[in-house]
């Protein structure tokens, strides 16, 4: 579920300063200066520039991990849903959130979630 974005709305008051008017994630009306809105936007859009890129970053995961999940399932499966082949991925990650990023990628590349989800279980990312 993706957080809702603020509503915003350029306006100009009766006495013809310019204003930002704008209701929050939660239902608030509020009004700020152009300047601070100006800011403000700015941030979403660098929000979504991250956003952008981590999703490009995670795809170009997919396509590493596609052969390698493609073998693992292929195999004989030694451990349930094949959890034990995939710690060994996963674990190849210096930390927490190189794993999940790794495990986010399995999944997508066409891993058994079930595995991945007990392999990062049983290594205490989640």
């Amino acid at each position: 579920m993706q957080p809702e974005r603020a509503i915003i709305q350029e306006n100009a008051n009766a006495s013809g300063m310019d204003g930002i008017h704008y209701t929050d994630r939660n239902g608030n009306h509020q009004r700020v200066q152009r300047e601070k809105a100006e800011s403000f936007a700015e941030g979403e859009q660098r929000q979504m520039t991250d956003l952008e890129k981590a999703n490009a970053f995670i795809n170009d995961l997919v396509e590493i991990y596609k052969p390698v999940v493609k073998e693992i399932e292929a195999s004989m499966m030694m451990t349930k849903d094949h959890y034990g082949e995939y710690m060994n991925v996963i674990g190849q990650g210096n930390s927490n959130s190189i794993r999940q990023l790794t495990a986010v990628a399995l999944v997508k590349a066409g891993a058994n979630k079930d595995g991945v989800l007990a392999a990062l279980r049983i290594m205490g990312v989640i």
